[in-house]
């Protein structure tokens, strides 16, 4: 069988694929605004908020202490140390909503793992645990760090065991504190 027109299939090909990466969501990530990373030498955990339908307050006393002392350890081994005030503040933010099907690459499992169990019903559409990580520097209320990471585990395998492995995902790339060198010049 000959195609009358054979530029029709490469223009509807070309065609779905703009559309189909203009429908990818966009998320922050990581460095938002352009801060001097220098003066930072203190940090504080504002507080750990979980939202969602459904808590109970077992999950959310893990999901607060596991946080919590993740973050700290995260953080003394990157070489910045605690204080109240810090110059700069870290506001964890959890969320358990109901998603559909969701990507294998955005879960904590490993990857084959989480493909092979794409195929299972009660995996397309679940309760899941998402994760917003915000650094902000004092009286300024836009942050200038975030980390945004959706779909990371369904609610029932809550365990401090993921919740720990998820921030460290988070925080994975936030740098280590940079001490000035008196011996250059400020350029401030």
């Amino acid at each position: 069988m000959k195609i009358a027109c054979p530029w029709i299939p490469l223009t509807l090909t070309a065609i779905s694929l703009v559309l189909t990466s203009c429908a990818s969501k966009s998320t922050y990530n990581e460095f938002v605004q352009t801060i001097n990373f220098t003066g930072l030498d203190h940090y504080t955990i504002a507080e750990v908020v979980v939202e969602g339908n459904d808590l109970n307050e077992a999950d959310v006393t893990i999901l607060q202490k596991a946080s919590t002392d993740t973050l700290t350890v995260a953080m003394e081994a990157r070489d910045f140390s605690a204080a109240n005030p810090g110059d700069f503040t870290w506001q964890i933010h959890w969320e358990k909503k109901a998603t559909f099907n969701p990507s294998a690459l955005e879960s904590i499992d490993p990857f084959r793992e989480e493909l092979n169990r794409r195929d299972e019903p009660s995996q397309r559409f679940a309760r899941r645990w998402h994760l917003r990580l915000e650094a902000y520097l004092p009286n300024n209320p836009a942050p200038f760090w975030v980390k945004q990471l959706d779909n990371l585990f369904d609610a029932i395998e809550l365990n401090e065991e993921r919740v720990i492995a998820s921030l460290e995902r988070a925080i994975k790339n936030f740098p280590v504190r940079v001490e000035k060198n008196p011996n250059l010049p400020d350029i401030e």
